[in-house]
């Protein structure tokens, strides 16, 4: 317990000192430190699909790799759908760059299972939209 609660102390302490460095930047540095939380936040998110994806995969080796094929196939299909649907959600919550793997992943069909071709096929005609304006702002940040 005691080593939770000093744990819980750093880290608090070291969320209000970024706090409180964050307010006094101005805005040009407080922009590229928000940009720069983005983007680590959407490598996390990655990262923990990832991870996910590949622990259901050795699980499924590992429980089921001795038994009958139509019962392999069977729970690797389960996995696919599963593991397919969560790279679609990490996709649509990333954004931009995922979004557009997801759509050229669910053009490859035969060398992609379908099931993510299926679910992946979603951000074809069901991209998440942005307004015109948050897309030249990003070009313009782009150019400077």
């Amino acid at each position: 317990q005691p080593a939770m609660a000093r744990h819980a102390l750093v880290g608090s302490t070291l969320a209000l000192g970024g706090a409180a460095c964050y307010g006094l930047l101005d805005e040009g540095r407080r922009r590229r430190a928000h940009e720069g939380f983005l983007g680590a936040q959407r490598a996390a998110r990655a990262m923990l699909c990832a991870g996910d994806i590949a622990l259901r995969y050795k699980t499924l080796a590992w429980r089921h790799g001795a038994a009958p094929q139509e019962v392999y196939e069977a729970q690797r299909a389960a996995v696919h759908r599963h593991c397919a649907q969560r790279s679609l959600e990490m996709c649509r919550c990333n954004g931009g760059l995922f979004v557009k793997v997801g759509q050229h992943a669910a053009t490859l069909g035969p060398a992609v299972p379908n099931e993510y071709v299926e679910a992946l096929s979603a951000l074809q005609d069901r991209a998440p939209a942005r307004l015109q304006e948050d897309v030249e702002a990003v070009v313009r940040a782009g150019l400077e």
